[in-house]
């Protein structure tokens, strides 16, 4: 073959396959004479088909490879590569996520070594006068120590807390338990009804 031809293109800004829109299904791009690599239109699902390996490059050692090779481990439907080209995260047909020696930078502040959650319902809450702060609510919470980190989120509801002037916060006062503090800062008293679901959490460090 004339060495010339395989560097053939086209000037155009414009490269259209199936311009007359005669394909009734599917429309490829092959490459090799082999038709065993080709990117595939389906025009009935909207998407397209790479039914070989596909590598976004987003800077140098990194490669995203969808549709893994054959030789890969399993196979893989989606994986994450470092510089040779070993699958370091890869998800496998069945769904299955598995990660091999991802590095993650360490913290400049404390480690979070556990993560306590728990969704309460129908918490019996306290009224708060108004003009003052108060404890609004205690939660049992286990795993829960003083000092953690700690956050309490209302499930909406009719006459809700988050209905009302009332501000609040959490905090882990004691083993076991999670404390919401509200302040009411309106003209008078405050005392929501005791129906409502919060969902408590708190962090180990």
């Amino acid at each position: 073959m004339d060495p010339w031809l395989k560097h053939t293109g086209t000037v155009n800004s414009e490269f259209s396959l199936d311009a007359d829109s005669n394909a009734e299904q599917f429309v490829q791009l092959i490459f090799g004479g082999n038709s065993v690599r080709n990117l595939t239109y389906d025009l009935l699902s909207k998407w397209f088909n790479l039914n070989a390996r596909l590598n976004l490059n987003g800077f140098s050692g990194i490669k995203l490879a969808i549709n893994a090779h054959a030789d890969d481990i399993g196979t893989q439907l989606l994986s994450i590569r470092n510089s040779a080209g070993q699958a370091k995260f890869y998800v496998d047909e069945n769904g299955t996520a598995t990660a091999t020696a991802l590095t993650i930078p360490a913290s400049t502040g404390s480690t979070i070594t556990g993560h306590y959650s728990v969704l309460a319902a129908n918490v019996t809450s306290a009224n708060i006068p108004a003009g003052q702060c108060g404890n609004y609510a205690t939660i049992s919470l286990e795993g829960a120590l003083p000092g953690q980190t700690a956050l309490a989120t209302p499930v909406a509801t009719e006459s809700g807390i988050e209905t009302t002037h009332l501000s609040w916060k959490a905090f882990s006062g004691s083993s076991g338990s999670v404390t919401i503090r509200a302040c009411n800062p309106s003209n008078s008293d405050i005392n929501t009804a005791d129906q409502q679901s919060w969902r408590i959490d708190a962090w180990a460090h």
